[in-house]
């Protein structure tokens, strides 16, 4: 081992032979065989270092007279690994990298048990928490939608047409903001999302999103076109128009207000493979 490594020769006393194996993912780890350090003696036939003398003379060069027996002593060496203690080491690393494999599956397996476990626990939560805060909200819905009520029906000629006119719009607003509560409750305690899609009329949902920002459509002196509106259309109907509704609204957010905009919305059939 001192050959590769040269420190190696303060600790050739126990290892001066080495068999290493990678045991690779997932632990990035080895497994690493040390053979102690045998001191051996080498017989040469003369000193190998000596091969070649020069003649005192001449000063060429020649073989060297003696082939007297030179001895070495060899250090920092192990015994050579034999071919069946080679196969056992081998056979041993696959088999613990088998077993570390096998441990990391369990642990993975476990883990992603207990992720499971606490999603499930929070989309409990958090089906508890759309249902309380749903109900919460249609008690003060109601109250604004009765108010409006009766002041619209009031035959009263000290109200104007102006003040019945935004009366109106809270009534609709208030109603609304009802149908989407009932809708995201609804979803919300469905177990099976699937059966949520319906098919619908989008005409009739983008009117009624036009309808519900006409004023703000003229404010920001934008136009809202829509074409090649399909007849029907499968989807979950509140997440649709909400996408609608928010993808518009923030159009006339932040519109240019120094000029008129429009807004055009356009249906087309795509195949999947072809959305980005």
């Amino acid at each position: 081992m001192s050959q590769r490594y040269p420190d190696a020769i303060s600790m050739s006393r126990y290892a001066s032979g080495i068999i290493y194996h990678a045991l690779g993912k997932p632990k990035e780890s080895c497994i690493i065989w040390f053979r102690e350090e045998v001191e051996k003696t080498v017989n040469w036939a003369g000193n190998p270092n000596t091969a070649v003398q020069k003649k005192q003379d001449t000063k060429s060069l020649s073989p060297r007279a003696s082939f007297e027996i030179w001895k070495e002593k060899v250090k920092y060496n192990s015994l050579e690994w034999r071919v069946s203690e080679l196969n056992a080491a081998n056979r041993f690393a696959s088999a613990l990298q088998g077993h570390f494999y096998t441990l990391n599956l369990q642990e993975e397996d476990f883990n992603l048990r207990m992720l499971n476990d606490k999603l499930q626990k929070a989309n409990q939560e958090l089906s508890n928490i759309n249902w309380i805060t749903s109900h919460d909200l249609k008690e003060p819905l109601r109250k604004i939608q009765l108010f409006a009520t009766k002041i619209m029906d009031k035959d009263d000629q000290a109200i104007s047409d102006v003040i019945k006119e935004s009366i109106n719009k809270i009534h609709k607003s208030a109603n609304r903001m009802q149908h989407l509560v009932d809708d995201i409750l609804s979803y919300s305690l469905s177990s099976d999302k699937n059966k949520n899609f319906e098919v619908v009329d989008p005409g009739a949902i983008l009117n009624d999103i036009k309808d519900s920002l006409t004023d703000e459509l003229a404010e920001g002196n934008i136009k809202f076109i829509v074409n090649n509106v399909p007849s029907a259309i499968s989807v979950v109907p509140f997440q649709f128009k909400q996408m609608i509704s928010n993808l518009v609204g923030n159009s006339i957010k932040f519109a240019d207000k120094s000029r008129a905009g429009t807004i055009n919305i356009n249906f087309s059939r795509v195949n999947g493979m072809d959305i980005p």
